[in-house]
């Protein structure tokens, strides 16, 4: 057993150190000496602490932290920098990096001990480590919003980045209906039941609705203590939830919907976990804004659209009222046009095009005076020579409007021919812009086996041999051949009139 007199020049020397140490008898773990460092941190009297345990003096080690330490300690023999996180008697938390080496001191094998209190560096490192988690957390959110136009898919980024930084069990985005005027359930991530999908709130009505109203945070700790204001079905009580937030979502002054996140536990909500719930509820508006935004272009775009399609119907319906064709045959070869593409694989983005195409595929014929294009016999050279321009025309019309030059194939080409000798410019074969070679065959096959002022209309037998006899002539062989397949499989016999 060592002497008191043999640690005395040990424990002056120890109480020159500014930060805590302490000398322990290795086996007991007994405190023989304590500097005054130590003394001053844990409030107690020398005699109170030197010859008791840790315990006694109610200084006490994270279990896991203190387990590793002395497993180190007794393989290695001293230990340096360790982190030891530790609880002081008056209940502080505080990091500390202990550096130990065991040594022999007039007989008595201890263990001396130095450490050095890094709470603070530590609290700074842990701040900083989740700084920059919540910076990656808003580029995650960032890429969602840039790369995806569908609001579900930003949103459950948005509610799976919120559970993961914010430490809470579930979270839920309330949109604002300007229709119904309330706040309704758009998004969810951690839910047990299915009680929140059916919320409806007005402004002012529940929590949601009061941060719809006032646009301003609302944090309740223990809702317990205040039960009311978050009761929207007799199933929400199955979620047992103890602490709940909510903020409100505002993109350029306007009000899109509320963010609420819920937790199991009670939280403490610190100021800057407020700020990063804000944060996050203000990436959510930008989305929901860009969302709304895309929305409406996108039913602006279809509203042109049609209008554009009703356009150019009524164009074509006026053309049948001048010429000796019907709405019917309009309608009929464009219909059998953009199956017999989607047959030869035109892909479907150029089918609005080809259905245009086909629509108007006599708008030339505007520029025909009436006196031919009405005329009940045949034409004679000079009415032909006149008849032949009205490909140009179309040309002349059509080229002018953006958003019909891709229709224009079918208008200025479809009486090219696949041998050269067709009109306006004699082009051969592939040279013919492939929507012209496929309409060419339909509208020639529905012509005849249509009745005209000038003749009867032809049997299906005689249209079909004639279609036969004039590939690589007139047509395209490989798109003959295909109608012809389209004829027996579809039966488009039946979409004529009887």
């Amino acid at each position: 057993m060592a002497r008191k007199s043999d640690f005395s020049l040990l424990a002056r020397t120890l109480d020159l150190f500014p930060d805590p140490a302490v000398v322990r008898r290795a086996g007991d773990d007994v405190y023989l000496v304590a500097n005054r460092a130590f003394i001053r941190i844990i409030g107690q009297a020398k005699q109170d602490v030197e010859g008791r345990r840790p315990e006694d003096v109610r200084v006490r080690f994270d279990p896991s932290d203190w387990e590793e330490y002395d497993r180190r300690l007794v393989r290695d023999g001293a230990v340096r920098d360790f982190p030891l996180h530790v609880t002081l008697p008056d209940g502080t938390r505080r990091t500390w990096l202990a550096s130990s080496a065991r040594e022999e001191v007039e007989g008595t094998d201890v263990i001396i001990a130095t450490t050095k209190d890094v709470t603070e560096l530590e609290e700074a490192r842990l701040q900083a480590e989740r700084h920059l988690r919540r910076v990656q957390a808003l580029h995650e959110i960032d890429m969602a919003i840039a790369g995806s136009l569908d609001v579900r898919v930003t949103l459950g980024v948005v509610l799976a980045q919120i559970l993961e930084h914010l430490g809470v069990d579930a979270a839920a985005v309330l949109l604002w209906s300007d229709t119904s005027r309330k706040l309704e359930f758009a998004a969810g991530r951690g839910f047990h039941t299915a009680a929140l999908e059916h919320t409806r709130l007005a402004p002012g009505e529940g929590y949601a609705g009061q941060v719809a109203r006032d646009r301003t945070t609302r944090i309740v700790r223990d809702l317990e203590a205040e039960p009311d204001g978050l009761t929207r079905s007799r199933d929400l009580g199955g979620e047992r939830f103890r602490s709940y937030a909510a903020t409100p979502l505002v993109a350029k002054g306007q009000l899109r919907g509320v963010l609420e996140v819920f937790s199991r536990s009670t939280l403490a909500f610190g100021r800057e976990w407020r700020e990063f719930l804000e944060v996050l509820a203000g990436q959510s508006a930008i989305a929901l804004d860009g969302a709304r935004l895309l929305e409406e272009l996108r039913s602006s775009h279809e509203h042109l659209l049609d209008a554009y399609d009703h356009t150019i119907a009524g164009w074509a319906r006026a053309l049948t009222m001048r010429d000796a064709e019907t709405w019917d045959h309009t309608e009929r070869v464009t219909e059998v046009t953009l199956r017999l593409a989607r047959r030869l694989g035109l892909p479907e983005d150029e089918l609005i095009h080809v259905r245009h195409g086909a629509l108007l595929h006599d708008i030339g014929k505007v520029g025909v005076p009436d006196s031919i294009l009405r005329k009940p016999g045949p034409l004679d050279d000079d009415e032909w020579r006149v008849m032949r321009e009205h490909p140009t025309f179309a040309y002349q019309l059509l080229s002018p409007i953006d958003f019909l030059r891709p229709a224009l194939p079918i208008p200025y080409a479809h009486h090219e021919k696949w041998d050269g000798s067709g009109y306006p410019l004699g082009l051969t074969g592939a040279n013919i812009p492939r929507a012209a070679r496929i309409f060419a065959v339909v509208d020639v096959w529905d012509a005849l086996r249509s009745d005209r002022p000038y003749r009867n209309a032809w049997d299906v037998d005689r249209t079909l041999a004639h279609l036969r006899e004039q590939a690589g002539a007139h047509f395209d062989p490989a798109v003959v051949a295909e109608f012809l397949a389209l004829h027996d499989e579809a039966g488009l016999e039946e979409m004529r009139p009887n």
